[in-house]
């Protein structure tokens, strides 16, 4: 009966364990190189230039001279089968734009490709490049 308590316990932690969702890979400053999708297909031309991403849930948008255009937080997640990352944007221009859930994708280690996390004709794809 003990030995059954302590699996029982032991698969509980490994099933919570799984919970918390880190990618250490998606950290860092990313250089965005392009916007495409939209209605016209042609994406739109960002304020800003890099996204920088840390561990500590924290992102911040980037101007070509690293300024802070625009601050907030984000969180994982998965959904139907998709790693997602869905921003909370606290501080920003008015007339400031980024999609608020995305998709993330590794098409390299420094190579990064965000799309919608739902279906959507008219929305945008970001690719960026990871700025050493």
């Amino acid at each position: 009966m003990m030995i059954k308590k302590i699996l029982l316990l032991l698969i509980l932690t490994g099933l919570f364990a799984c919970n918390k969702k880190t990618e250490p890979e998606l950290m860092g400053n990313w250089k965005l190189e392009n916007i495409s999708g939209g209605f016209s297909g042609n994406g739109y031309n960002a304020e800003f230039d890099y996204l920088n991403i840390t561990d500590e849930k924290h992102c911040e948008w980037l101007d070509s001279l690293n300024n802070p255009l625009a601050t907030g937080t984000y969180q994982l997640s998965a959904s139907k089968g998709k790693e997602c990352i869905e921003f909370n944007i606290k501080n920003k221009p008015e007339t400031f734009y980024f999609d608020l859930d995305l998709e993330y994708i590794f098409y390299s280690h420094d190579t990064l490709y965000m799309r919608p996390c739902f279906e959507c004709n008219d929305c945008f794809d970001y690719f960026f490049i990871k700025d050493n």
